[in-house]
């Protein structure tokens, strides 16, 4: 009777095992389905330039930071040159965005090369830079000297559309262009069959090296001076190229803008759901990049830098709007480095602490040209609410006497508060949330208390946090600037500025911004 039960039983799992299995078969036919279609619908492909390239090495490190396997899926693919990556992105199927060279973007806009572009195509960002480097010949002076003379713009750059190409173009050199691997051009230098060679971003770094010593190649300077926006200065040390470079020398050269770009699918088009949903994930994810182990160039990106000329993507264009003034000090730090350049010659001969107090001294240069955008909430005892606009701040300065003095200059554009006036203060605390009080959520205690500052280790009588009043006009605007003696940007950095809800300094918090 045992063996009997226990034959039947097993009979009975063989026929479930059956049946569970049939059903495995079918389930797998449809979850196949299922996967190609959730795949697709996940995966962002973004073409970069070489396997060398600097945009190679920051769309590496999209995918490695935003890559979740489930939700978004980042695939870099290799392109070859900013035109043809341009092309990729508004014909090829499956490249859904691309880094492209902003002075190339430019050019093919001017040119006309592709009708409508500027319709067509979109960006979401700029990725900060990519270093170009003339490497010539010691016969060779001065970039000038190259007229008439052979130069390598690397193998497939032989379109008028590259970096290499415009920047010759914009110096208004001509030169009899070849177009060999940068490898094969740097060692017919070497012989003297070409003059000079130019090399983007981080590979001239690891071909000099292969190279050895070589006492017949120099680096050219650059001046960015005359040349577009799409350029900026950049300086390298012998530390960068011991092999073509005279020891503990430096020389400025420029850096050309990278601009991540991409189709502008229709709303609701497939294609365009996956770009909200990367750009989403990109920029919430941003600090993240900017973070060990990702490339140290993300700490220079500023995700709200302005493209002219070009429309940005509009979810990136509400995001930014969305998080203003959350890159303000990414922004000077940015101007500080060009700054630091101007007065001592280089970013690499001053220690952490001293660039730290340098930093501070040129938060408080009146001069500096920087300004923070800060956007302005209401607050709540549930957190920050409504945005009613932005405070702009810049240095500036007074005359108070015979003297001219430092100050912060206030420029409000605020719409929807009541007409009146109100105590208006910088708060020590660079948060705009509640904080318990007495057993109660106090909107806007985040901030702490007025701030107040000290002079040769002197607390000042009366606390600079204490700002000019508010002032809200009949229609509910406030647009008067308010200026703030003895200020300056370095005193608001880290800070919340806080607008009371009545003329009286004790009031409760009504609404907050903040520097962070």
């Amino acid at each position: 009777m045992g063996e009997h039960r226990f034959g039947t039983l097993s009979v009975l799992v063989g026929v479930l095992y059956c049946m569970v299995a049939v059903g495995s078969v079918v389930q797998s036919a449809e979850t196949r389905q299922q996967i190609i279609q959730r795949v697709n619908s996940t995966t962002v492909t973004i073409v970069a330039g070489g396997l060398d390239s600097t945009s190679a090495r920051l769309v590496e490190d999209l995918g490695a930071a935003l890559n979740d396997g489930e939700n978004q899926r980042i695939l870099p693919v290799l392109g070859f040159g900013s035109a043809q990556n341009i092309s990729d992105i508004l014909y090829l199927k499956g490249v859904d965005a691309g880094v492209v060279h902003a002075d190339v973007l430019d050019a093919v806009l001017k040119d006309n090369f592709i009708p409508d572009i500027d319709l067509t195509l979109q960006y979401i960002a700029e990725l900060g830079t990519e270093n170009i480097f003339i490497v010539a010949g010691k016969d060779i002076g001065d970039i000038s000297d190259l007229a008439g003379k052979t130069v390598n713009f690397s193998a497939g750059a032989g379109d008028e559309y590259t970096p290499s190409a415009l920047l010759f173009k914009s110096l208004g050199i001509d030169v009899k262009r070849t177009n060999h691997p940068d490898t094969v051009a740097l060692k017919k230098m070497t012989t003297g069959e070409i003059s000079a060679t130019v090399v983007l971003g981080n590979n001239l770094k690891k071909i000099a090296a292969s190279l050895g010593s070589q006492d017949n190649l120099r680096l050219l300077p650059i001046s960015q001076a005359g040349l577009s926006e799409n350029y900026v200065p950049a300086t390298v040390t012998a530390s960068d190229f011991p092999n073509i470079m005279p020891a503990n020398s430096s020389i400025d050269t420029v850096a050309v803008r990278l601009v991540l770009v991409v189709n502008n699918w229709p709303v609701g088009h497939p294609r365009h759901k996956k770009v909200v949903r990367f750009v989403e994930a990109f920029f919430s994810g941003f600090k993240t990049l900017q973070q060990s182990p990702y490339d140290p160039r993300w700490k220079n990106v500023n995700l709200a830098a302005a493209l002219p000329g070009w429309k940005r993507f509009p979810r990136a264009e509400t995001w930014v709007a969305e998080h203003e003034g959350e890159q303000t000090v990414a922004v000077l730090k940015e101007k500080f480095e060009t700054f630091l350049l101007t007065i001592n010659g280089s970013t690499t001969s001053v220690t952490a602490e001293q660039k730290a107090k340098m930093f501070n001294d040129f938060l408080a240069w009146t001069n500096n040209g920087s300004e923070a955008k800060i956007p302005v909430r209401l607050t709540s005892a549930r957190g920050v609410g409504k945005r009613l606009g932005t405070l702009t701040i810049k240095n500036t300065e007074i005359v108070v006497g015979n003297r001219t003095e430092t100050a912060l200059l206030v420029e409000p554009n605020i719409k929807g508060l009541k007409s009146g006036k109100y105590a208006f203060h910088i708060h020590q605390n660079p948060d705009c949330g509640p904080a318990q009080k007495d057993g109660t959520m106090v909107p806007g205690l985040g901030a702490g208390g007025h701030l107040w500052l000290t002079f040769e280790g002197q607390t000042l009588g009366s606390h600079l946090g204490d700002l000019p009043d508010f002032t809200v006009d009949a229609d509910g605007t406030a647009t008067k600037p308010i200026v703030a003696a003895r200020l300056s940007l370095a005193d608001v950095v880290n800070r919340a500025i806080m607008i009371h809800s009545s003329s009286e300094d004790t009031s409760g918090r009504l609404a907050c911004g903040v520097i962070k």
